[in-house]
């Protein structure tokens, strides 16, 4: 329940993220950013119908494709400190990844429950070798 009411937290953030200025409607990688943005949403759709159908092997599928997205929004938040873009256009796609790599997180928090035991719920967006 805790990583459902983070992935509202974090979809509050986003907004947040326009509210203060940030405008990606003409941005260069503008499509690139969309992708992202539905490649997430898809996540949690998948995770609801993995959720509804208890299918565990689906689940764990689930989390290796969420791995690959949590690496790249790393990749692009880094990217972030050497980018050629306006202090306010570097910060604002840092915090996007930032929010939706937390996002993809608390989605895969929940599907552990159907592949991981009880004691190691939780615990999903620890470090890969300590899951």
């Amino acid at each position: 329940v805790k990583d459902a009411e983070r992935v509202g937290d974090y979809a509050k953030n986003l907004y947040d993220l326009v509210r203060y200025g940030a405008d990606f409607d003409t941005a260069a990688d503008r499509d690139e950013l969309i992708r992202y943005r539905d490649a997430v949403g898809n996540l949690i759709l998948e995770a609801a119908a993995i959720f509804e159908a208890t299918n565990t092997e689906r689940a764990q599928a689930l989390i290796n494709k969420a791995d690959d997205f949590l690496d790249q929004y790393d990749a692009h938040v880094k990217a972030m400190f050497t980018a050629d873009l306006s202090s306010q256009d570097a910060v604002a796609r840092a915090l996007y990844y930032r929010f939706v790599k937390r996002t993809t997180a608390h989605v895969m928090n929940v599907r552990t429950a159907l592949v991981q035991p009880l004691d190691r719920l939780d615990y999903y967006d620890e470090a890969k070798e300590d899951r």
